[in-house]
């Protein structure tokens, strides 16, 4: 049932448009800060679906 989470986690982020959201982020800042805010969000949240996302999306 996890895995099923982050795949339909996964595809909702996209619906919404994260992965563009990540990479204006790091066109924007320099990848360091980026790494550092995406870090912190998705340690608030659930970190492997967001590092997922943004791996994919970028």
């Amino acid at each position: 049932m996890y895995y099923i989470g982050i795949i339909t986690g996964m595809a909702a982020l996209s619906h919404v448009g994260w992965p563009s959201y990540v990479r204006q982020l790091y066109e924007m800042l320099e990848p360091a800060w980026g790494n550092f805010i995406l870090d912190m969000v998705s340690s608030s949240i659930d970190t492997n679906l967001l590092e997922a996302a943004a791996i994919t999306g970028c």
